[in-house]
């Protein structure tokens, strides 16, 4: 509706959070990307879904999405 995209899920770090917390975050989706096949059970077809269709990176469109929606559900609350 909004010709943005979909932030299904983030990982987020209040500001207090030490920098070892956050690296060992972003070592851990480092971790997983690198073995996405394993994860998907050697599955070349879920693998190949994963690789194409879902993207990892939480883009500026992405927080703009996030955003909005956040804004639109205070309207029901």
């Amino acid at each position: 509706w909004h010709s943005l995209p979909f932030a299904f899920a983030v990982w987020i770090a209040k500001p207090h959070i030490s920098p070892a917390i956050i690296g060992h975050l972003n070592a851990a989706l480092k971790n997983g990307l690198e073995h996405i096949k394993e994860l998907a059970n050697n599955d070349e077809d879920l693998a190949d879904y994963f690789y194409k269709y879902i993207s990892y990176n939480l883009t500026e469109d992405k927080r703009r999405a996030i955003d909005l929606y956040l804004s639109e559900t205070k309207k029901f609350m």
